[in-house]
């Protein structure tokens, strides 16, 4: 098992709810590989930046979520072993280097607020749009797979998902608390 220490990225509920991905694979019985975590990281960022630019900038783009977005890219685009997309996390460990990759996180973050804002005032089709953020993924955190090999065949991340860990995601719920709601009420 790999050992990546969440500290080298913001992205620790991609890392707590790929946990529980692997925990409720292993209790019901599947032989499920280490998941990659980046994988929901990358699809989320898509997912946001297209939000963004439909709701003209005015809605949430950061590098920290919850637990039900895994819930839904598990569901949407399937996943991948680790081994197949690390996130280009591999070799950081020393503390200088977890601090180069907080400095790159940032930066990819401020590289795609930038864009999709310009994009935004130059009234840019959704779709180029969506291209020119890939760009930018792919070349801090590398390029999620559309397939991969597994077990001496091509796999796609969904038909992966359905075959080895046929998890429903809507058998689960999330429950949150926040302060700017009542209490004990959905």
């Amino acid at each position: 098992m790999l050992q990546v220490h969440q500290k080298m990225t913001g992205q620790c509920w991609s890392f707590t709810s790929t946990s529980f991905l692997e925990a409720e694979a292993i209790r019901l019985g599947y032989n499920v590989p280490e998941l990659s975590s980046f994988f929901f990281v990358y699809h989320n960022y898509l997912q946001n930046a297209k939000d963004y630019l439909l709701n003209k900038g005015n809605s949430h783009l950061n590098k920290g979520d919850l637990t039900f977005s895994v819930l839904e890219i598990f569901n949407n685009h399937g996943a991948v072993p680790e081994s197949t997309y690390n996130g280009n996390l591999s070799g950081v460990s020393s503390i200088k280097e977890m601090l180069q990759r907080w400095k790159e996180e940032d930066e990819m973050n401020l590289t795609i607020k930038t864009k999709l804002d310009s994009l935004i005032l130059a009234d840019s089709n959704i779709d180029s749009s969506l291209k020119i953020i890939e760009k930018v993924l792919n070349t801090y955190i590398g390029e999620a797979p559309k397939t991969f090999k597994n077990l001496q065949s091509s796999i796609t991340p969904l038909d992966f998902t359905q075959k080895y860990l046929p998890l429903n995601p809507t058998d689960y719920i999330e429950l949150t608390s926040y302060n700017h709601h009542p209490f004990y009420e959905k």
